[in-house]
């Protein structure tokens, strides 16, 4: 078992783990993501759609979208199809303001690019009190 820790910067506290989904690419939560089940609906060439955010440790490059992004977000946590926390290669406004409004652990600016050193099924556990994301490869 391989092991990997990464530091960053901690939004919203909290320590949780699960199962990573990963996108080199950025992800939007309102009018992509359908807030019932939580899956990537668009854009049609999107490498998740077709997949569920929900319960997922959602690893992302940077954010997309508008204003509303928080809506979708809250929207999501509602229905409980949100994930359970949020790392992001870079920082944005939307991701921060999301994992507030949803209270979901989120970090950010890590010292290792997390869309590269985290794969999709990988086990994370993500310490949004100190910033530290440790990820467990089979």
């Amino acid at each position: 078992m391989e092991k990997i820790t990464l530091r960053g910067r901690p939004v919203v506290e909290g320590v949780v783990e699960g199962e990573a989904l990963v996108t080199s690419g950025s992800v939007a939560f309102f009018g992509t993501v359908d807030f019932a089940t939580g899956t990537i609906m668009a854009p049609p060439d999107h490498e998740l759609k077709g997949k569920s955010i929900s319960g997922k440790i959602l690893v992302f490059s940077s954010e997309v979208g508008s204003t509303a992004e928080p809506l979708g977000y809250y929207l999501l946590k509602r229905s409980g199809s949100g994930p359970k926390a949020i790392v992001c290669s870079t920082p944005g406004q939307m991701p921060v303001v999301c994992s507030i409004i949803g209270n979901t652990a989120f970090v950010y600016n890590l010292d290792k690019d997390p869309v590269t050193h985290i794969k999709t099924g990988d086990h994370v556990k993500i310490d949004g009190n100190k910033g530290i994301v440790e990820v467990t490869r089979a």
